[in-house]
């Protein structure tokens, strides 16, 4: 057994699986410039900007979310992650920001960005401790 099934056996398989999907799919959407992108196309660059800044993170919900990607995007991901639109949708809007800022240290986008890395990170961090 390896290592990430080990963690994914020891923090409840179901919902670390839920989030590395989430992981993945932000990946498929082109990563955090690809978020970038999508959030200020929709009128809410603002809102990823704090994420990225050091100030106060702005709170994004899960209509914000579903706007944003686009409700058949949400649904797929949701049967990936086996919960409806609305729960994966307050999953994202719940995680996304800190992962974005965990991402953005400096309020810069590294150059080689591992994404999945950092979402373990947070995830360690959340069951463990810091």
């Amino acid at each position: 057994m390896g290592f990430l099934d080990q963690l994914t056996h020891m923090v409840g398989g179901e919902k670390f699986n839920q989030y590395k999907n989430i992981l993945s799919w932000i990946e498929t959407q082109g990563g955090i410039r690809g978020l970038i992108n999508k959030f200020e196309q929709q009128g809410f660059g603002g809102i990823i900007q704090s994420w990225i800044g050091s100030g106060e993170n702005l709170p994004v919900s899960m209509e914000q979310i579903s706007s944003i990607f686009g409700t058949s995007n949400i649904s797929a991901l949701a049967s990936k992650v086996g919960l409806n639109s609305e729960q994966t949708s307050s999953l994202i809007a719940e995680y996304l920001p800190k992962l974005v800022n965990t991402a953005t240290p400096d309020g810069k986008i590294p150059e080689k960005l591992d994404l999945t890395s950092i979402g373990l990170k947070l995830l360690k961090d959340k069951f463990f401790g810091s």
